[in-house]
């Protein structure tokens, strides 16, 4: 086999960072470009030496019509050549991405990484073919997004069960290693289109900034390697921090509480890390706008805000709750018969959670009720033959009129859910005639061009009673 820098460089890395040790199970991303090639010939040149057992995934994602097709043929003919085992994952990633309605990247990434770990089982080690080039792409990539110090570290050498022995190899020593052992490898045209940001790093900045330092890898890479090492100092100190913080664990609604003060008495960087981790701990990540919102929330010792999908946080002078978001009610509809004139029903709508309609009649003195500053009437006029009615929880499809107005708006949007959990808006609703039209909705009123369409023969008073 011919051996360039590659061999050498691929060996150092394994080594130094621990990535591979003898009887492993080894399973290689491999699209059927250079930098996968070259992975995958550098493994089949180690696995006698390492005892290894080598799979190759290969994904299509049937997103380059025949292009897509040919790059999985030349890999099947790759493996077949190489006496590798080869399974291969086909979908169409731009429909399933909608349908789940997640970016493609999003779900084509996780899509690839389950099918990787579904070959790996519970020991075996993931190999992704990241080069020199593609960690100093990220790095400039991210600082033109702005990035704390992580992002300036370039793509990590391993992480989990994923290693990439090539990581300090660049493209020019792939693609020189790759045909002068006699192979062939595939371009994806888009590559060189720079319409992507991606591309116009690879395309225009790095050359440009070659110019100024033809060493340019290099020298991101040293300033990477250093920037990391006070990224893991800084990760250190947050995670004892946070031990040492430590006031109550687990209880049934709440996950953990900290002492704040211990929380915010450390430099910023350190405060910041403490914040992304324990949004780490609970399955999460934080905005840098949400980042900056929690560290003067920690700062001020009051606020609360809703930390993910299941967890809110809260701070006051001493401490900070990580709560849990109780999960949604189920969807509920009821329908409800109308009381006579003097008298009233009350239904249980949820657990502790009453209406009561009162019927008063044609005659009597309306009210209005202030709730932030906003009159909102609970009042409903209708025709004394309407016996029908539905009490529903709210959906993101209900609409309303504002007061006012001759045109509909989202109810939800109308509320402003702000502050308010999921949970919290599944214990809402609202109340519908059999045309599904919303005569009355919680924390809003009547809706008032609605009810104008009945004959004004009962007044009926609607009160939600919480026990």
């Amino acid at each position: 086999m011919y051996e360039n820098e590659l061999i050498k460089t691929a060996t150092k890395t394994i080594i130094d960072y621990d990535m591979i040790q003898k009887n492993d199970h080894i399973v290689i991303g491999v699209s059927g470009g250079a930098d996968s090639v070259a992975l995958l010939l550098f493994l089949c040149n180690i696995k006698e030496k390492y005892n290894l057992q080598l799979t190759v995934c290969h994904i299509n994602h049937c997103l380059r019509g025949e292009d897509s097709d040919n790059d999985e043929k030349f890999v099947l003919n790759l493996c077949e050549k190489l006496g590798v085992s080869c399974d291969v994952l086909r979908f169409s990633a731009d429909i399933e991405a909608q349908e789940n309605r997640i970016g493609i990247e999003e779900y084509s990434r996780k899509k690839r990484y389950d099918f990787f770990n579904a070959h790996c089982g519970s020991n075996g080690k993931i190999a992704t073919a990241h080069n020199l080039n593609d960690s100093v792409e990220t790095v400039i990539f991210n600082m033109t997004r702005g990035t704390a110090t992580k992002g300036l570290c370039g793509i990590p050498y391993k992480r989990e069960n994923i290693i990439r022995p090539l990581r300090d190899c660049t493209r020019d020593i792939i693609e020189d290693f790759v045909v002068n052992n006699g192979y062939n490898y595939c371009t994806d045209k888009t590559n060189f289109e720079d319409i992507y940001n991606r591309n116009k790093i690879r395309l225009n900045v790095i050359p440009e900034l070659m110019k100024i330092n033809g060493n340019l890898l290099n020298t991101v890479n040293r300033m990477s390697a250093q920037l990391y090492s006070q990224y893991k100092m800084v990760e250190e100190l947050a995670r004892k921090t946070l031990e040492n913080s430590i006031i109550a664990e687990k209880t049934n609604d709440m996950d953990i509480c900290y002492n704040r003060k211990a929380l915010t008495d450390n430099y910023d960087c350190v405060n910041f890390e403490i914040i992304k981790q324990i949004a780490d701990n609970i399955g999460t990540e934080v905005s840098e706008k949400k980042l900056g919102l929690i560290n003067k929330m920690l700062i001020d010792g009051k606020g609360a805000l809703q930390l993910s999908k299941k967890h809110t946080m809260k701070i006051d002078g001493k401490y900070v709750y990580i709560e849990k978001i109780k999960e949604p009610y189920p969807y509920f509809r009821q329908e409800i018969t109308l009381p006579k004139v003097n008298e009233e029903v009350k239904y249980e709508i949820l657990d502790s959670k009453f209406i009561k309609i009162s019927n008063l009649g044609e005659i009597c003195k309306e009210n209005n009720k202030k709730i932030h500053n906003k009159d909102l009437t609970n009042y409903i006029k209708c025709d004394k033959m309407v016996t029908s009615l539905f009490i529903e929880q709210v959906s993101d499809k209900d609409e309303i009129y504002r007061q006012g107005r001759d045109h509909k708006l989202t109810y939800l949007y109308r509320l402003g859910t702000k502050g308010f959990s999921d949970f919290h808006i599944s214990k809402m609703f609202v109340i519908k005639d059999i045309d599904n039209n919303i005569l009355w909705a919680e924390k809003f009123g009547i809706n008032e061009k609605a009810v104008n369409n009945y004959v004004k023969k009962n007044i009926y008073l609607i009160k939600v009673l919480e026990e």
